[in-house]
């Protein structure tokens, strides 16, 4: 009995002893499996633990907000200032006026490959250093460029070279002085990994021209002024006076050194007034015109004076006693030969065009007429009459004269009357077969010209533009008489051939009476200030030019003149009469004002009835 009680209790006694162990045992093993499961769990797309970039701590981030930080941090990095030091200064820039780019893939790459297993697994347990990424930049090339070059323009000192001058009748000089110049590649490289602060390394740099080369230049213009050679020519001597070699001494660099030399536009001057007299022009060819016919004036070479010549010849030996005055020969810019090439035998057409003796505007086509005579025009050679003649002004003996302006009314202008001349030289042109490239007719018909085969001019436009597209030149003539004005073209005619027809006016439009307010007459006042009616109309006209039996042109054109209508120009309306003017009544219907015509409610200058359209051609 009493040995199973004893059994019995040891039995449960171990029972006891046993149960608190295994509930640890149990504990413990869960929570080993629990951080294992914790530890070794997949963080594949998240930034290990213990992991900054650029001071922002990314452990345990995932990657798009790992991306999302480190993008901020690298913009804020890009607005701070690079301080920029140099020797006497300072300047900055930024990361953004680089054009500035971090590599932020790349270092997210380096960062998340940074921990194995065991590392993460230490990192997160506390045991493992934290591990640091900076931020790598890259700049824009262009941006760079630009910066580096504002900085050179601010801080690059340009080397002063050596200078020699005659001032005050001597000649001194300027010492040199060397220059810096910013080391572009050292600061590109710096710039290029955006530092928060970059040392700028200067240069020196060194004047081509040094002190040597003005002292060695000052002693040869002191030589030069010390006694040039006398100057002869036959029985002429002349010496020239020290002030006139000083002013036209002149120092240029020239491969490290300083060359002296003498102006020859300065002595030009005083040296023609001790020579000039052995001087001779030369003399262009010239083409003699009888009938028909062209014959060829030789030219005539020239002498004269070679001042550039005598200017290098004093300056290489100053020390010489004497030298002789030196001459060119001159070639004439028409040569006799180059006068015979151009083919210029007999005429090929010619165009005469009237009128009236002796007004204003015959004094501007016999003036134009003065310069355009004897112009030659090349082969392939564009003529542009306003080219050719030049500006209509009073100091080149034009005058005021009536011309069309703008709206068809005739005004007072310098050179008025040209357009005749343009007229006669496209009628010459015309006949002669050449292209004709610009021309504008008149704006209303004028009986005196051709119908339709007419130009104006003026100076700026409206232009006359022809070329000559014949192999040969052709020598201008022109003959402005007291009634009329005649162009001649003389070349070769090569066998060419033009043919014309004029088509009858047709689209007649009748000329009207035009009245304009002028408040500058007097009230109730009309005066006609141009007289019109004549009619306006379109005709057409043709060109075929023949080379022999084939055609090379084949031209049509058609001209619209627009009537010339008579224009009067009227004054304001008069007042309307006071009581006491009336003889102290009031005025009735149909009375009459102080001018007599027949006054209305409306007020105002009575107008015309234009006049019925006319189908009749023009008068000549």
């Amino acid at each position: 009995m009493a040995e199973r009680t004893y059994t019995t209790y040891r039995a449960r006694t171990k029972r006891r002893h046993w149960r608190p162990v295994a509930l640890v045992l149990a504990i413990l093993v869960g929570a080993l499996v629990g951080s294992a499961a914790w530890l070794s769990r997949d963080e594949s797309d998240h930034i290990p633990p213990g992991i900054e970039i650029a001071g922002v701590d990314v452990g345990g981030m995932s990657l798009p907000d790992a991306r999302s930080a480190v993008e901020g941090r690298a913009a804020q990095l890009a607005a701070e200032p690079v301080a920029l030091g140099f020797e006497g200064g300072r300047l900055q820039t930024s990361g953004d006026e680089l054009g500035a780019q971090a590599d932020i893939a790349a270092v997210l790459a380096r960062a998340e490959d940074s921990r194995d297993r065991v590392s993460r697994l230490k990192a997160r347990l506390g045991f493992a250093d934290p591990i640091t990424f900076d931020l790598s930049f890259t700049v824009d090339p262009e941006r760079l460029d630009v910066v580096l070059k504002r900085l050179a323009k601010r801080i690059e000192q340009p080397p002063v070279p050596a200078r020699v001058a005659f001032v005050d009748g001597e000649v001194v000089t300027r010492s040199a002085r060397a220059g810096s110049q910013l080391d572009l590649e050292r600061a590109a490289a710096a710039l290029a990994t955006l530092p928060d602060h970059v040392q700028l390394t200067m240069r020196d740099v060194q004047p081509r021209i040094g002190d040597e080369a003005a002292a060695e230049a000052k002693a040869a213009a002191e030589t030069l002024l010390a006694g040039t050679p006398t100057l002869f020519y036959k029985d002429t001597r002349y010496d020239l006076p020290m002030a006139v070699v000083g002013d036209a001494l002149r120092f240029k660099p020239k491969a490290g050194a300083i060359e002296v030399s003498l102006d020859r536009d300065t002595l030009e001057s005083p040296l023609r007034g001790a020579f000039g007299e052995f001087e001779h022009v030369p003399q262009n060819a010239t083409f003699e015109v009888d009938g028909d016919r062209v014959t060829v004036v030789p030219a005539r070479r020239g002498v004269v004076l070679a001042v550039g010549r005598i200017a290098a010849a004093i300056t290489a030996d100053p020390s010489a006693p004497e030298l002789r005055a030196l001459f060119n020969d001159a070639k004439p810019e028409l040569t006799t030969v180059g006068a015979q090439k151009l083919h210029i035998r007999q005429l090929v057409s010619e165009f005469t065009t009237p009128y009236p003796c002796c007004a204003s505007r015959v004094s501007n086509i016999q003036r134009a007429a003065q310069i355009l005579d004897g112009y030659v025009i090349r082969p392939g050679a564009r003529f542009s009459l306003n080219d050719a003649l030049g500006e209509r002004t009073v100091e080149r003996g034009f005058v005021s004269a009536p011309m069309i302006a703008a709206g068809g009314r005739l005004e007072d202008a310098i050179g008025g009357g040209v357009s005749q001349v343009a007229t006669t030289f496209y009628n010459a042109a015309f006949f002669a077969g050449l292209e004709l490239i610009e021309h504008t007719p008149h704006s209303f018909y004028i009986s005196r010209y051709p119908m339709g085969r007419e130009a104006t001019v003026s100076w700026g436009g409206p232009e006359l533009i022809f070329r000559n597209d014949w192999p040969v030149g052709i020598l201008v003539k022109v003959t402005a008489l007291d009634t009329s004005i005649t162009v001649r073209f003389y070349s070769s005619k090569l066998r060419r051939r033009v043919e014309t027809e004029t088509s009858e006016p047709y689209n007649y439009v009748a000329a009207t009476t035009l009245r304009e307010l002028n408040p500058a007459l007097p009230p109730g006042s009309e005066t006609v200030v141009q007289g019109g009616g004549v009619t306006g109309f379109t005709v057409d006209y043709t060109r075929r030019v023949y080379r022999g039996k084939k055609l090379i042109k084949d031209e049509q054109y058609t001209v619209r003149y627009d009537p010339e209508n008579t224009i009067i120009e009227y004054g304001p309306e008069p007042p309307a009469p006071t009581p006491q003017d009336s003889g102290g009544g009031t005025s009735s219907e149909g009375s009459t004002d102080s001018a007599g015509a027949g006054s209305s409610s409306g007020g105002g200058p009575p107008q015309e009835e234009p006049p019925a359209e006319s189908n009749e051609p023009p008068p000549d």
